[in-house]
């Protein structure tokens, strides 16, 4: 709540006691103040992602190059790493929201630097404010089940805000 009432003091047209956040993010201040926003602070795994990601707006896709799990700690059982990008377009004014997300990729744990891409099953471009989201989890697979970790999750907002 507190990022939001920061990013809201920064709306640059609406009069005081009548600002509001979706005015605070079209600033260049208001994206920096919401993208250095930890969702899920001291994340190793999470940050080193992060930093080989590239996000293009129009095509909505998500890049990651050379990302590699080794030296970074993982649940004992855990076999995978899965990685999502979401698309989030929030209405400010209604306070109502939808969330696009691509499927998961996962990652074998060991498996050595990986490149790929991340695209929502639902190509569609936000109408009023998107926010680009990038989750990881760690699964354990076993004879072909899935089985989400609840441990060492994370969530990151990557540097692209539209509105």
């Amino acid at each position: 709540m507190q990022v939001f009432l920061k990013i809201k003091a920064l709306d640059p047209v609406s009069e005081r006691g009548k600002r509001r956040v979706y005015q605070g993010l079209q600033t260049a201040e208001g994206q920096q103040v919401l993208r250095h926003y930890d969702v899920t602070p001291k994340n190793s795994v999470l940050n080193a992602l992060y930093k080989r990601t590239a996000f293009d707006g129009p095509s909505q896709t998500l890049r990651v190059s050379n990302f590699n799990l080794a030296g970074h700690k993982a649940p004992k059982t855990a076999t995978h790493l899965g990685v999502t990008l979401g698309i989030l377009d929030f209405d400010f004014d209604s306070l109502e929201s939808t969330l696009t997300v691509s499927p998961t990729r996962f990652l074998e744990i060991g498996a050595g630097p990986s490149s790929f891409e991340l695209v929502p099953d639902l190509l569609r471009l936000p109408a009023h404010t998107g926010i680009v989201l990038l989750g990881i989890r760690y699964y354990e697979v076993i004879a072909n089940e899935v089985y989400g970790l609840e441990t060492l999750r994370g969530l990151k907002i990557l540097p692209h805000a539209t509105g």
